[in-house]
């Protein structure tokens, strides 16, 4: 890290303040006080979304993201041997605050993270600083599996964002002297996850490369270790990949009547391939991928190709609600993902009900995280995908050319 770069993240800190510093080493009861006073505020309720705009409720979320990292930083600095420093730091890592200053005009009727104004340069140095500490954390070797695993997997997804916005392929080198790292200082199981993690990530830059980086590994100390992992995953894999189609199979009667009042039911697309994408607007992996399904539809709709939504949008319903609220809030959520999709391009129709993860068709197929996918060969069989873009494109064909 330059050194310029690092005095500012740490101005960053500075400026943020802490309620966990002390200039002495601390008591344990202090340190006890210092640990859950961090988490007591980190609880602590945001303001009723009803009762505040959503620029207002934004920045709320903004200044608990700033001040748990402050305060998990200062606990860091303060008590070095805690292994509990690391628990702050990882979670740190997931909620890392966007340093807003303000929004855009558009905020008003599409409040979502697009139209944030962000001070980039504050940001970039606090996400330098969190990669670092990140680092930091996989190497240490009193931290967890969990946290270890936890901070290398959310370095990744930033070196991802990063490699995005910078137009430029993702850049694994790093990633490849860290493991090397860990597997020569550890020697043993603690190693086991992040070269599990860094092996995922190989294979799909490159599956080649990542078979002969397991080959190396059949020398290492770990080997033994390793290869019981591996084959303990796939087992799962399977067995998850299993359950999944079973509980898919019920897409194969989709039927519904869409956002903008389409009817949809994928039996009368009988001879065609159809491809389910569970998704949401507040998903930054499933907007990354909407370009990718927009330029899809075109290339193979003349093929006989479909796409159906299945969107797992909040529309804030409490089950206190009078029925004259929900349906406003359905109606405003309603709206709010029909100009979401109109802006995009994205000409396929979308399940719509407002329950976020309590959505019929999530709950139906057991879906865990988003973007999920689905593809529905011509005979009406379904097919669960993990491939994006290019691999998503090639499987697509092949499905047209049965």
């Amino acid at each position: 890290m330059h050194g310029s770069t690092m005095r500012a993240a740490l101005s960053i800190v500075f400026v943020l303040g802490c309620t966990a510093c002390h200039t002495q080493e601390s008591a344990p009861a202090t340190i006890e006080r210092d640990y859950d006073a961090i988490w007591s505020a980190w609880r602590a309720e945001l303001p009723d979304p009803e009762k505040l705009p959503a620029s207002e409720l934004v920045l709320a979320r903004e200044l608990k993201f700033k001040q748990f990292a402050a305060d998990a930083r200062a606990f860091a600095r303060e008590h070095p041997t805690d292994p509990r420093r690391h628990e702050l730091i990882v979670q740190s890592a997931y909620t890392s605050p966007a340093f807003i200053i303000g929004f855009k005009p558009e905020f008003e009727h599409e409040p979502v993270a697009a139209n944030w104004i962000v001070d980039e340069r504050a940001r970039a140095a606090f996400l330098e600083q969190q990669f670092a500490l990140d680092e930091a954390v996989i190497e240490a070797p009193d931290a967890t599996e969990r946290q270890r695993g936890g901070a290398f997997f959310a370095n990744l997804v930033e070196a991802r964002a990063k490699a995005r916005r910078e137009s430029k392929p993702l850049d694994l080198a790093p990633f490849r002297a860290l493991t090397d790292r860990v597997v020569r200082d550890f020697g043993d199981e603690r190693a086991l996850v992040v070269v599990e993690q860094y092996l995922a990530a190989l294979r799909e830059l490159s599956p080649a490369a990542a078979d002969a980086y397991e080959a190396e590994l059949q020398s290492s100390p770990i080997a033994a270790a390793l290869s019981a992992r591996l084959e303990q995953q796939r087992r799962e894999r399977e067995q998850a990949a299993e359950e999944l189609r079973a509980k898919s199979a019920g897409l194969e009667a989709l039927a519904f009547q869409a956002a903008d009042g389409r009817e949809v039911d994928v039996r009368t697309l009988a001879g065609k391939v159809v491809l389910i994408d569970f998704w949401a607007t507040w998903c930054a992996p499933c907007c990354a991928e909407i370009p990718n399904l927009v330029a899809l539809q075109k290339r193979h709709a003349a093929e006989g190709l479909e796409l159906v939504g299945i969107s797992l949008e909040r529309a804030g319903i409490e089950c206190g609600d009078a029925a004259e609220t929900r349906e406003q809030k359905l109606k405003a959520s309603r709206e709010r993902l029909l100009a979401f999709t109109a802006k995009r391009g994205m000409t396929w129709p979308q399940y719509f009900d407002g329950l976020d993860w309590q959505n019929r068709y999530v709950l139906e197929c057991g879906v865990r995280s988003v973007p999920a996918m689905f593809l529905l060969d011509r005979s009406g069989k379904v097919h669960p995908t993990d491939a994006r873009g290019a691999d998503l494109d090639v499987q697509v064909q092949q499905l047209l050319a049965r």
